[in-house]
């Protein structure tokens, strides 16, 4: 992992699929930096969703860029950014978004 903060835990994923186990990212530690902010970039690097004061409630869905529907994101694996503020380095990773039982 690229995590530069031993305080802050990301999961490798979640899965939306309303049954109420990962359905939302939970990052663990968050509320420690109440200055942060968290990017979500698809594959090719467009930002899809982006928070400032992130409350863990992420469930898959953008806010940001070209959206359709119901703004549900495809499957797949997509990258974030955690700005912690207060003059910490970003950490950076991934995150698998599941469907599979949507």
């Amino acid at each position: 992992m690229f995590n530069l903060d031993p305080h802050v835990f990301v999961p490798e994923g979640i899965s939306p699929n309303n049954d109420g186990v990962n359905d939302v990212l939970i990052i663990r530690g968050l509320e420690n930096y109440p200055g942060n902010e968290l990017s979500i970039l698809n594959r090719w690097g467009a930002l899809v969703y982006k928070k400032k004061i992130y409350d863990n409630t992420w469930d898959g869905t953008s806010n940001q860029g070209i959206s359709y529907g119901d703004n549900k994101l495809p499957e797949g694996t997509y990258f974030y950014i955690i700005d912690l503020g207060k003059g910490k380095k970003p950490i950076k990773g991934f995150i698998y978004l599941s469907r599979a039982r949507d």
